[in-house]
């Protein structure tokens, strides 16, 4: 298993720690912002996977580009992938 934890900033004064999880084909991303126990998505589950850096307050952006790659072939993939399906049939 494979994990990487950063430290991303949302509306909240401090910081909180936002972890990837990588087994097999299996991605798990948790965080500690408030607001995720009452069922709302961390931001940054969506924008480190894509690459993405803003709002990451570790310095080492090497992470990000490490876990980018993680989705690809993962089972949250798999599980986008049929969304977009089902999206694309309704219309």
């Amino acid at each position: 298993m494979e994990t990487m934890i950063f430290l991303g900033q949302g509306p909240a004064v401090d910081p909180y720690r936002v972890t990837f999880k990588k087994d097999g084909n299996n991605l798990n991303a948790y965080c500690t912002w408030p607001a995720s126990a009452s069922g709302q998505y961390c931001k940054h589950h969506w924008a480190i996977p894509g690459g993405e850096t803003v709002g990451i307050l570790s310095r080492d952006g090497a992470q990000v580009q490490t876990v980018a790659p993680w989705l690809s072939g993962s089972d949250v993939a798999e599980a986008m992938e049929l969304s977009a399906h089902r999206r694309r049939a309704r219309v």
